[in-house]
């Protein structure tokens, strides 16, 4: 796989290398194989299938089935150091120091919350974004969109 430099976040549409709704193929094209696949079979007929794919540069794509053996891109999750929200780097910012830049931008209002297994997350609704926290330190942010 080539050397991601940069992961840029862009809500609701994917990143600077894919989009939301991109084929499995078209990642392929772009990161090459993934380090391991995970296949999850809902068995609710309403639910569709998900795959996710891991990467060495600490990148997880999620994919939704949309047909038989045919899966887009739902959703990423990136600890990636070089990981950007709008122009800014985020991973290993401080708690404090994202709540402020989020306000800086333009977000008056996200939610807090501790997950069970202790992380705290910083959501932002709206843009369907994920921030993780863990030691007072931004260590994960996941998006997505609803297609």
């Amino acid at each position: 796989m080539e050397k991601i430099k940069k992961l840029e976040i862009i809500p609701l549409e994917g990143s600077n290398l894919f989009k939301f709704g991109d084929s499995q193929d078209l990642i392929l094209e772009t990161l090459g194989e993934p380090e391991d696949i995970e296949l999850f079979e809902d068995e609710d007929e309403d639910e569709p299938n998900t795959s996710i794919w891991f990467y060495e540069n600490n990148i997880s794509l999620f994919f939704d089935e949309v047909d038989e053996d045919y899966f887009i891109l739902k959703a990423i999750e990136s600890s990636y150091p070089e990981t950007y929200f709008k122009g800014t780097k985020i991973i290993g910012m401080s708690d404090n120091d994202l709540k402020n830049f989020l306000k800086s931008i333009g977000y008056d209002k996200f939610d807090e919350e501790i997950e069970d297994w202790g992380e705290k997350r910083i959501s932002i609704e709206e843009d369907m974004i994920d921030f993780y926290i863990e030691d007072d330190t931004v260590i994960s942010v996941a998006w997505s969109s609803e297609y």
